[in-house]
């Protein structure tokens, strides 16, 4: 009869030991495993039905007021002034379609100019330029544009009473259809004086959403191009003189869309540009300040994470990540001690 060597038998019983003890290690690990993910559902779940709860409306506002609340005069079209109550008195202006302003400034005889676009007067878009008084009863209006699309975004009174106007137009180019930045200057009562487009390559798109005029009487616009920089929209800055003529511009930007949208001239004499990146940042859009010289050389540029003004939003997610960094120490912990157990 054979027998097997003692040292074979104890090796092959040891073996059955550690196997047997890593299917019982590897069980507790699935079992662990399976509650972490329940609890991670169930806290999705709760967070979930947080939010919801949180942007749940609180109550509905009623807009307009009731009908027997309002008065509603009709006056020449396309012009119409609605009066609200005794307290609030709301003047609109427009037609039987889409019209709209982008921007409004306080004139020098106290009354305002509104900018915007009309669709009212011959069924497409045009550039709308309209003066009330103090009261904002209407003055007078004006319109330009000969294209499908004109729209105003920014207004200014300049130096000589008159106003400049910024904003979008098609341009037609070698057949072409073409986007581009819109420059209009007006006297006081806006008559049209001069305007100027500016636009890079064919099938350019480009949009001026701000315009300042600068201490040497110039002026200069802000907002974003498709022919030039690194992406598919960059914001761009065009300096021109008193005329409308360029005397410099520059993009800033990365691979994706970077757009301005507001300007100023700071102190320094340089220019502070306000808009949004999907370039930098930590978000599909962040806020951005582009800082440049009187030159317009960039100086700096700082995406602005609105998020992170959120402490609420970020709170509940570093507990959620805190939590669960402790189950998993505590899980680990218990693995390391069974392993230790068995080998004893």
């Amino acid at each position: 009869m054979y027998f097997s060597p003692p040292h074979y038998t104890t090796i092959s019983k040891l073996k059955m030991i550690y196997v047997n003890n890593f299917l019982i290690i590897m069980e507790w690990i699935i079992l662990q495993l399976r509650r972490l993910l329940v609890i991670f559902l169930v806290i999705i779940i709760v967070t979930l039905t947080i939010q919801y709860q949180r942007t749940e409306p609180i109550g509905k506002e009623e807009w307009p007021p009731p009908t027997n609340n309002i008065n509603i005069k009709q006056e020449m079209s396309p012009f119409v002034t609605k009066s609200c109550s005794s307290h609030i008195e709301i003047q609109t202006y427009g037609g039987g379609k889409s019209d709209m302003a982008h921007s409004v400034i306080q004139t020098a005889d106290n009354g305002f100019i509104l900018v915007g676009s009309t669709e009212s007067y011959d069924g497409e878009q045009d550039m709308w330029l309209v003066k009330t008084d103090v009261n904002g009863l209407l003055q007078w209006d004006q319109v330009y544009g000969e294209s499908a699309w004109d729209c105003a975004y920014s207004v200014l009174q300049t130096e000589d009473g008159g106003l400049i106007l910024s904003g979008f137009t098609w341009i037609f180019r070698g057949g072409d259809l073409d986007g581009a930045m819109w420059l209009v200057k007006t006297d006081a009562n806006g008559t049209l004086e001069w305007d100027q487009t500016y636009s890079g390559l064919n099938e350019d798109s480009a949009n001026a959403y701000s315009v300042i005029q600068t201490v040497d009487n110039g002026f200069i616009i802000a907002g974003w191009t498709e022919s030039y920089g690194a992406g598919s929209f960059d914001i761009w800055l065009v300096k021109t003189d008193v005329t409308g003529k360029i005397l410099w511009n520059h993009t800033y930007g990365g691979l994706e869309p970077d757009v301005a949208e507001s300007l100023i001239q700071t102190a320094d004499g340089g220019f502070l540009l306000a808009g949004y990146t999907a370039s930098y940042g930590s978000g599909s859009l962040d806020m951005c300040l582009v800082k440049t010289d009187a030159d317009g050389i960039n100086e700096w540029t700082i995406p602005v994470n609105s998020t992170s003004t959120i402490p609420t939003t970020n709170m509940i997610v570093n507990n959620r990540i805190q939590g669960l960094d402790i189950f998993t120490l505590i899980s680990t912990i218990g693995i390391l001690s069974i392993c230790l157990r068995q080998r004893k």
